[in-house]
C-alpha cells in the first residue's frame, strides 16, 4: 500500500501532473484552503518554485490570491 505522502510526490516529478493537481487544489480552496497549500508545499520541494508549471497568467494570479486569502503574514521583529 502507497502512503498519500509517496502518492503525492510521484504525482510532483511530473509538472504536468503537478499543475493538474494545482488546479484541482484551487477549485477547491474556497471550501477547504489546506489542500491547495498542502499541494503548493509539495511543489515547491519537488520543482524549487511554483513558476515553471505551464500555467497562464490568470492562473498564476488566481493561485496568488488564493494563497494571500489563506496565510498569514507578519512582519518580523527588529532583531534586538
Amino acid at each position: 500500500m502507497i502512503d498519500f505522502d509517496d502518492w503525492l510526490q510521484a504525482r510532483m516529478a511530473n509538472k504536468q501532473q503537478a499543475a493538474e493537481l494545482r488546479r484541482l487544489a484551487l477549485t477547491e480552496s474556497e471550501v477547504d484552503p489546506r489542500g491547495l497549500l498542502v499541494i503548493a508545499q509539495a511543489i515547491i520541494a519537488a520543482h524549487g518554485s511554483l513558476d515553471d508549471l505551464g500555467l497562464s497568467a490568470a492562473e498564476t494570479l488566481a493561485l496568488s490570491n488564493a494563497l494571500s486569502r489563506h496565510i498569514k503574514v507578519e512582519q518580523l521583529k527588529p532583531a534586538a
